[in-house]
């Protein structure tokens, strides 16, 4: 399996700073880190991440002409950074403890070394914060993202108006 996170964007991009998905070895993926073609070139740099148990660093310029994504025509004009960072028995990205705080409801702070395959869960109380930043650090940057659990809703009373309504909230 491959960890592939959009970490930093300039301009206009499809996905923003903190955006994720898996991608294994078949080529199956979960997510999507940019709309159109370059998730075929993604996926194709993941193979490269799973062989040499690397992280593999992308660049797609949306405003450069001989860029890949330019010449593809998709994109919003902007650029998109990404790394693909293997997980692997020895080291699962600490996505174990992410799926279990996430089982149990609790928020926290999903931290990833840029460049490196280091990332580490933290739980922690995340309040009003949703959008990823990066700190610089004295060993790097780390790439921190606010992660919290899906929202539930309690719909007291039986009336007419009660499926549609929990009708609405599934969907969203």
């Amino acid at each position: 399996w491959v960890l592939g996170t959009v970490y930093r964007t300039e301009g206009s991009a499809y996905s923003k700073s903190g955006t994720m998905m898996l991608i294994n070895g078949k080529g199956q993926q979960f997510g999507l880190l940019s709309g159109g073609c370059i998730q075929a070139d993604i996926a194709r740099n993941a193979r490269k991440a799973i062989v040499t148990g690397q992280t593999v660093m992308l660049v797609y310029d949306g405003s450069d002409e001989d860029d890949l994504s330019f010449r593809l025509g998709i994109g919003c004009g902007g650029t998109v950074y990404i790394m693909l960072q293997p997980v692997i028995p020895a080291n699962d990205l600490d996505l174990s403890s992410l799926h279990t705080a996430l089982s149990l409801r609790q928020s926290g702070f999903y931290r990833q070394k840029i460049g490196d395959v280091i990332s580490r869960f933290e739980p922690d109380h995340v309040s009003g914060q949703s959008a990823s930043w990066i700190e610089n650090h004295e060993d790097g940057d780390w790439l921190v993202t606010p992660v919290l659990p899906e929202p539930h809703i309690l719909v007291v009373g039986g009336g007419v108006d009660a499926r549609p309504v929990v009708n609405i909230a599934l969907e969203m």
